[in-house]
């Protein structure tokens, strides 16, 4: 899986927030652009999706992750190639691409790469 956020002060964000909660520390890493083009992506930006699936958004947007990841296991499992979900961070959203059983027509492309470190 390949998880990302829109805009890069959201992935500054997502990713602080993950140092944090594992208490890890933030070192220089590789940041890569990417271009996707997908044809089945489970959105849950929109409320009426999240009601139809029976959660709220305190539901993906808390610090528990268990209802998260267990709506990311049934959206692959049920061939959706990404979720797309507003961030906890309350900055832009998220975007969770699963790397296996693309649709022939979908792509994943790098576009570029630098090196990134979140504390800067």
């Amino acid at each position: 899986m390949v998880y990302t956020a829109v805009p890069l002060e959201a992935v500054d964000a997502e990713f602080r927030r993950i140092l944090a909660s594992a208490r890890l520390v933030s070192r220089p890493r590789e940041l890569a652009s990417i271009r996707v083009d997908l044809t089945r992506v489970l959105d849950l930006r929109s409320p009426s999706t999240m009601a139809s699936l029976g959660i709220r958004a305190e539901d993906v947007l808390g610090d528990d992750v268990a209802i998260p990841q267990a709506i990311g296991e049934a959206a692959q499992h049920l061939g959706y190639e990404a979720i797309v979900a507003p961030s906890a961070t309350g900055m832009g959203h998220i975007v969770a691409v699963f790397l296996t059983d693309r649709a022939p027509e979908s792509t994943v492309e790098v576009i570029e790469t630098r090196s990134y470190d979140p504390a800067e």
